[in-house]
């Protein structure tokens, strides 16, 4: 289904909820960074095209046998779009305005609620697994996961890759 939507619902594994590159940058590099990114991207949201409220959205990808989190893209966007992407967190935080998420999600999706429903249940639901001795395992597999000592990595292409490395270097936290 997510295929054809524009916008779609991301869900983080457990083990990477706060362990990002961000936390680990002073904030003035991360600035850096992010001006790097809006410059490039004509300060636009990548998915809607929205100037207001930009932020930046880091897209993961994980070795789970190294247990390494490696940051592979890093998008600008619009506040809204943000939210969806991170609906979980910002149903959490923000419980009395997720409706706008949901109509900006309907919006750039030119779709109906019973497609957001859809593609919510498939991303932040369970109905992907056929058993509850499914849903035990993935759980044992997530709980097993928090145990390990994550490092991070971060993409040769994204901007100021050389003082990042050197950074998470030196907190002993690059892979």
């Amino acid at each position: 289904m997510g295929a054809e939507l524009r916008l779609t619902i991301e869900r983080l594994p457990k083990f990477a909820h706060g362990f990002n590159v961000r936390k680990y940058l002073p904030q003035s590099l991360w600035g850096k960074i992010r001006e790097s990114i809006l410059q490039i991207n004509c300060h636009r949201c990548s998915i809607c095209g929205s100037h207001e409220g930009l932020e930046c959205h880091e897209k993961w990808d994980f070795d789970y046998e190294q247990h390494i989190q490696i940051l592979v893209n890093i998008e600008p966007l619009c506040y809204l779009c943000h939210g969806v992407k991170h609906l979980g967190f910002t149903a959490n935080v923000k419980r009395k305005n997720l409706d706008q998420y949901i109509d900006h999600f309907m919006r750039v999706n030119n779709c109906d609620r019973s497609t957001y429903k859809s593609h919510a249940r498939e991303i932040l639901g369970l109905s992907a697994f056929e058993s509850v001795e499914e849903i035990l395992r993935f759980a044992r597999h997530q709980q097993e996961m928090q145990k390990q000592q994550w490092k991070l990595k971060y993409a040769e292409h994204l901007p100021y890759h050389t003082e990042v490395v050197e950074t998470l270097k030196k907190k002993g936290i690059y892979a």
